[in-house]
């Protein structure tokens, strides 16, 4: 086994390289071969991790981290505006069950105008100037109501069960013949839906006078 000798002038006491031909020398020899590797500018050992990041790594980070905020804002919006979308329908509903509950509120508390709607219902021919002047004022005020019920269903503000309730409360008035004959004289007044649906129901009332 060969001895290990000293490269250099000042002996090993002054940084100089140990060689030599055992194994003692070579694996300090392999070490110092290390050490160099790590100090070379570029090395992977040498380089911090953060700085192995490209522009490009960094620029599809960004792109990730933009689209989760922008899921994250969409899925927040859209419960927003499910909170929204019904709060605006139950304030709606609320509003046009005062609506009905004022209609009702003349026969209810006056008992001489609710005498008056009988005769008008019954026999408007009977009625006298002033009274068909009020006559017309109160059905323009109900049919005006149901006009506002089917915009509110059309737009989505009035769900289907309580659309069928006031369609079928609408149906039940139009079996009165006054009623019918009211609107026919003054459908003009009225929008294009509450028209059509006015003739869908006078004609679903007279299939069944047929049967």
């Amino acid at each position: 086994m060969g001895n290990p000798t000293w490269k250099g002038t000042g002996g090993p006491h002054l940084g100089t390289t140990l060689e030599g031909t055992g194994p003692r020398g070579y694996l300090l020899a392999s070490a110092d071969e290390k050490r160099s590797e790590r100090s070379k500018p570029g090395s992977k050992e040498s380089t911090p991790v953060f700085s192995q990041f490209t522009l490009q790594d960094l620029g599809s980070l960004g792109e990730f981290v933009g689209a989760l905020a922008v899921v994250i804002s969409l899925v927040y919006l859209a419960q927003q505006m499910r909170q929204n979308t019904t709060s605006v329908r139950a304030a709606s509903f609320n509003s046009m069950t005062e609506n009905s509950l004022r209609l009702l509120e003349y026969a209810i508390r006056d008992g001489d105008f609710a005498g008056f709607l009988h005769r008008a219902e019954s026999n408007p021919s009977t009625l006298s100037p002033n009274e068909m002047v009020r006559w017309n004022a109160y059905m323009t005020a109900v049919y005006r109501h149901f006009g506002n019920l089917v915009y509110q269903y059309r737009v989505g503000a009035l769900d289907r069960q309580m659309w069928q309730s006031y369609r079928d409360t609408l149906k039940q008035h139009l079996s009165t013949p006054s009623w019918r004959a009211w609107f026919e004289e003054n459908r003009a007044m009225f929008s294009s839906s509450l028209v059509d649906l006015v003739d869908r129901i006078a004609s679903e009332l007279e299939a069944e006078e047929r049967t």
